[in-house]
């Protein structure tokens, strides 16, 4: 999953300095999703570190109402990113018309 991360930034970002030279010159629409993408990266990454690793740990711990709980958590951000993704989608397939 990390290294997707990092081949789509990496890869989105040569290609918006070809294309625009700066982040200046990129449209507003690039901008507006290159932030919400920063936004969702640091969610999951959150999400991995701190909600699943204590998931994990109160499964073998056999702490069920705690894993329960950071299961709550884990869909809580799960969904936030998939709301920040459509709107993503939304943003790309219309900022041109902008």
């Amino acid at each position: 999953m990390w290294v997707s991360f990092l081949v789509l930034f990496v890869s989105g970002y040569v290609v918006m300095f070809a294309t625009y030279a700066s982040f200046a010159a990129a449209p507003l629409y690039i901008n507006l999703m290159q932030a919400i993408s920063w936004v969702m990266i640091a969610l999951f990454a959150w999400l991995f570190f701190v909600p699943w690793r204590e998931f994990n740990y109160d499964i073998d711990e056999e702490k069920w109402p705690a894993a329960g709980a950071n299961l709550t958590r884990i869909d809580t951000i799960n969904l936030v990113n998939l709301f920040l993704g459509i709107i993503e989608v939304v943003i790309g397939s219309t900022g041109h018309y902008w």
